[in-house]
């Protein structure tokens, strides 16, 4: 089981790119993050907490580390204090960015 209760499965094995995006970025809180990141520009943890949506830090470090073990953010320390982290999207994510502009229009 993960984190949010599910069973684990490897669609990847199955071909199916519906089940498998799902798996990786079908909740609630990955939007979120992702739609935050494009449209918000946010890029730190604390940014992340900020939005309305009130995400727990738990909910919100599971979510950014797994983004990151899916190569869809990635991670680096902060010049200006070390301390803190910086997300950024990679290649990865930014291919995303038109599914989260359809779901919004959706």
């Amino acid at each position: 089981m993960d984190v949010m209760g599910k069973a684990k499965h490897d669609h990847r094995q199955s071909g199916c790119g519906v089940a498998y995006g799902l798996d990786v970025f079908g909740d609630k809180w990955t939007l979120v993050i992702i739609k935050d990141m494009i449209l918000s520009g946010k890029r730190q943890f604390n940014k992340f907490l900020a939005s309305p949506e009130k995400m727990a830090s738990n909910i919100l470090a599971d979510r950014l580390k797994r983004l990151e073990e899916e190569g869809i953010v990635t991670k680096t320390q902060d010049p200006e204090s070390e301390s803190k982290l910086i997300y950024a999207l990679a290649p990865r994510g930014k291919e995303l960015i038109p599914v989260v502009l359809e779901v919004m229009l959706w």
